[in-house]
């Protein structure tokens, strides 16, 4: 459960970050509450005027967000 506790705290801890760097694999596409919190969020990040800021790990052909240690991408990080 999330409530606006944790979102004031993720919004203090990136309104002065350079970047946001998603990472979260294929959760939100097995678990409904999963996907509900990240939309949700993306929302928040978005509102805060912080959407700018969001980038995602991926591949190449730039299609899904990876997580951090997916085979795909876990020997080079890319940026654009």
């Amino acid at each position: 459960m999330t409530d606006s506790v944790n979102d004031e705290i993720i919004i203090n801890s990136v309104k002065d970050s350079e970047l946001i760097i998603l990472a979260y694999g294929s959760m939100p596409n097995k678990n409904k509450q999963v996907k509900q919190r990240l939309d949700d969020l993306l929302a928040l990040l978005k509102k805060k005027r912080l959407g700018k800021k969001i980038r995602m790990l991926t591949d190449e052909e730039k299609e899904k967000c990876f997580h951090q240690l997916s085979v795909k991408v876990r020997k080079q990080w890319m940026s654009d």
